[in-house]
């Protein structure tokens, strides 16, 4: 009689265990990463001057849908930079004694994160990276009951020589007459190299140019920033105050020739990030100044070519005395180039 019931038992089973056609196949769980450096203000970048601060920051996200238990012995996750293959900083968050097993809940639709201030690092000698080309990599040692972890992605950071000027977000608007296929290039008679570009810069953008401005269908301006040797002038210019800045850039720019859409991008971009000191000291570089250290080579020749970029360095001083400087006229005829750029201290 024991055995029977057994048997049935075992047979309940088996008929509660039958497929089932109607239910979905279990999704594999996986936690989402993101691993970034901004600046101090949260901007993003992966340029950032020698003894500047900037922020690393690693995020698990929980897109599954659902509550994810994790655990963890020791640091949640460490940061290890190295340069040529070899560990020069590490860093860690969420420290806990090795020989215990610590809990946590990471809720459905939010996320874990962990932020460093870099480059100084409290557990080496490391005081500061030196300019240079660095690589950021993360390692996690929580982990989760029901769920993979995505594997992070290694990042850059470059350090830039202060002895040299990182050239940030210059714009190049291009305006042929009728569609063209141009090439153009960057040289840099005095040294230099490009750090980033949007397309992406190789020997030279080679695109398709609408009389609009569009390039390729789908850019309204080619980008690069680069770094250089600082030759700029630093004799005439102008101290704006915080507050005024906004006013100031849009009649400079349109006085120097910019349209409104330039204008626009210019001060959508760069206003946001001066907010850390109450005046500004503003040295215009025009075409001579900027030819000097970056030429633009373009496979067709403009009619009409506009370069402007901005020394802008934060003071508490407004007192200081400066020769006002004379902006040269600009006509918009013909085949039009404008480019504009700035070099923040």
């Amino acid at each position: 009689m024991k055995n029977m019931i057994t048997l049935l038992l075992f047979a309940g089973v088996l008929m509660g265990c039958e497929k089932d056609e109607t239910t979905q196949p279990i999704t594999e769980q996986v936690i989402s990463t993101s691993f970034s450096t901004t600046d101090t203000l949260g901007y993003p970048s992966t340029f950032f001057r020698s003894g500047t601060p900037f922020y690393l920051i690693f995020q698990m996200i929980n897109k599954t849908g659902i509550d994810q238990n994790y655990g963890w012995t020791g640091p949640i996750s460490e940061i290890y930079i190295s340069r040529n293959d070899t560990i020069v900083s590490r860093q860690y968050a969420g420290l806990a004694w090795p020989q215990l097993v610590y809990h946590g809940v990471l809720k459905a639709d939010s996320s874990l994160t962990n932020r460093w201030l870099g480059p100084f690092n409290p557990l080496s000698s490391v005081a500061a990276l030196m300019p240079g080309s660095y690589a950021a990599d993360i390692f996690i040692s929580a982990r989760f009951d029901n769920a993979e972890i995505e594997r992070p992605q290694r990042i850059q950071i470059i350090i830039i020589d202060t002895s040299q000027v990182f050239i940030e977000k210059p714009n190049i608007y291009l305006y042929p007459q009728t569609t063209r296929s141009l090439s153009v290039a960057l040289e840099f008679p005095m040294g230099g190299s490009v750090l980033q570009s949007i397309p992406l810069y190789s020997d030279g953008w080679n695109v398709s140019v609408e009389p609009s401005g569009k390039i390729d269908q789908k850019y309204d301006y080619l980008f690069y920033e680069s770094k250089n040797p600082d030759t700029f002038q630093y004799t005439s210019g102008w101290i704006v105050s915080r507050d005024t800045l906004t006013s100031f850039f849009s009649n400079n720019l349109l006085l120097a020739g910019f349209s409104q859409r330039e204008k626009s991008d210019f001060i959508e971009y760069w206003i946001p990030r001066l907010v850390g000191y109450p005046y500004y000291i503003i040295y215009p570089q025009f075409a001579d100044e900027i030819g000097k250290v970056i030429r633009l080579k373009i496979s067709e020749q403009p009619d009409n070519m506009l370069r402007l970029f901005y020394v802008i360095q934060g003071t508490n001083d407004s007192e200081k005395m400066l020769p006002v400087p004379s902006i040269p006229q600009f006509e918009r005829n013909g085949f039009v180039v404008t480019e504009w750029g700035v070099i923040l201290k």
